[in-house]
């Protein structure tokens, strides 16, 4: 029997994670966005080893995909267009093209580092 497992997204208490394992059915994976694996208490994670609950951790995407290609935004911007032209020509949110033209501007500066 397989089951889909929905990650927990939310801070988890001690009681919280009794409440889970109390339930009718065996749990015998919990599956965590990195936030609340973060504030999961120590102890709380030792006692679910021993009693062979394996955690797993999830890196869970925020927001809705973009709707244009990253490289289209960086080929126009390459082509010496403004930002508020690449907007316009898109059809996507200033303010979304500034956040792409920022993590390309990041990801030229690691490679460039790693070039060195």
């Amino acid at each position: 029997m397989k089951t889909s497992a929905k990650p927990i997204t939310r801070k988890l208490s001690t009681n919280d994670v009794l409440r889970l394992l109390s339930g009718s059915k065996e749990v015998k994976r919990l599956t965590l966005s990195e936030g609340s694996y973060r504030h999961l208490p120590k102890r709380v994670l030792k006692s679910l080893k021993k009693i062979g609950v394996s955690i797993e951790v999830v890196k869970l995407k925020r927001g809705p995909p973009t709707k244009v290609n990253v490289f289209m935004i960086a080929k126009l911007h390459k082509s010496e267009l403004p930002a508020d032209e690449i907007s316009k020509q898109t059809r996507i949110p200033l303010r979304t093209v500034y956040y792409h033209l920022k993590r390309l501007r990041k990801l030229q500066e690691k490679a460039d580092e790693e070039e060195e």
